[in-house]
């Protein structure tokens, strides 16, 4: 899981060979385990450096001793713009470190967009149905309101329209030729 801050950036995740209870709180900066140790979980063990990790610095605890910081850090929200809190704590490089990821994660509008559009198609949504028949009639008056006639008139004039030029393709598609007449 990852874990954004106003005090830093955490990445929590079960260890490869540890207990099933114990937890591994991973971060690319020292302070920022520092940080949570001294304000929230002072049972996370001593950091722990590696060159050769994605996340450098390391610290370990239990399951429930994260449990417990979460619920403190929850309890301890009193901001109400996020970014603004980190750079008061943490200054314009990290908020601009944010704010990047802000940016990247908006990308996820356009997948909450297309599996919307796919609820509301397979649904066959009625509202949107009606919403539909709404605004076409709505098209169909301003139309009439337009040109004088109504719109069901001209889609019953542009049908008939349709259809009786419709042979006439239907002939010109089979042989592939255009009969002379059509030419001039």
């Amino acid at each position: 899981m990852w874990l954004y801050t106003p005090f830093g950036f955490f990445s929590i995740v079960h260890g490869r060979d540890a207990d099933v209870n114990l937890l591994v709180v991973r971060s690319r900066v020292a302070s920022d385990l520092t940080r949570l140790r001294d304000e929230y979980l002072p049972e996370l063990s001593p950091t722990t450096a590696s060159a050769h990790t994605d996340y450098a610095y390391r610290g370990t605890c239990t399951k429930e001793q994260f449990a417990s910081a979460a619920a403190k850090i929850a309890l301890a929200i009193d901001y109400t713009n996020f970014k603004d809190e980190v750079t008061r704590v943490q200054g314009d490089d990290r908020h601009d470190i944010y704010s990047e990821v802000w940016w990247v994660n908006l990308q996820m509008k356009k997948i909450d967009r297309k599996e919307m559009t796919q609820r509301l198609r397979a649904a066959g949504d009625r509202a949107h149905a009606r919403s539909t028949a709404k605004r076409n009639k709505r098209k169909r008056d301003e139309f009439a309101d337009n040109y004088g006639r109504s719109g069901e008139a001209l889609a019953a004039q542009l049908q008939r329209e349709a259809e009786e030029s419709a042979p006439k393709k239907k002939k010109e598609a089979k042989t592939g030729l255009t009969p002379i007449k059509n030419l001039c």
